[in-house]
């Protein structure tokens, strides 16, 4: 969605500093080129994903808890969601310890780095740290909610993939 919107910035943009057509005709197939390209991009991160899904016997759905808080390094979990996640990206996960409790927290790529977008609830993450060692777990973004004027604050429901049971 945000691609698009950037396509559609850059044609308007183009529009108005082309001087005829021949130039503005470039300037078109420039920009749908690149446009191709995100889109290729976009299409071969969907399909890498749902081989990678397919592999997980075991899933279930969750909220992501602590979105509407601010990370410790004072940048916005709700700004995170809104710049940096979409539907089907896949979450890096923190483990930590907190006032003696297992923590994941759960981390949306930005660039080089990663930036927390809340966490798993308590309850879940206990249950994942007592996985075995060679289990694997995998956390999906599988809607965003919320960010409307009837509800400003975003929400962020997960699909959790395991290779065991949780």
């Amino acid at each position: 969605m945000k691609t698009i919107f950037a396509v559609l910035i850059a044609f308007i943009f183009i529009a108005s500093i082309a001087d005829n057509e021949e130039e503005l005709t470039r300037y078109i197939y420039s920009i749908l080129g690149v446009a191709t390209i995100f889109l290729i991009v976009y299409i071969l991160k969907i399909r890498q994903n749902k081989k990678k899904i397919a592999s997980f016997p075991f899933s279930f759905y969750s909220k992501v808890v602590g979105v509407t808080y601010d990370n410790d390094d004072g940048s916005s979990r709700q700004e995170n969601i809104k710049k940096y996640l979409s539907v089907g990206d896949e979450l890096h996960i923190k483990v930590y310890s907190y006032k003696g409790e297992p923590a994941i927290a759960l981390l949306a790529k930005e660039g080089r780095i990663d930036t927390q977008v809340g966490h798993l609830s308590a309850e879940l993450a206990s249950e994942i740290v007592s996985l075995p060692d060679d289990a694997e777990v995998a956390v999906v973004v599988k809607d965003i909610t919320g960010g409307t004027k009837n509800k400003l604050t975003f929400g962020v429901n997960v699909e959790i993939l395991s290779t065991h049971k949780i």
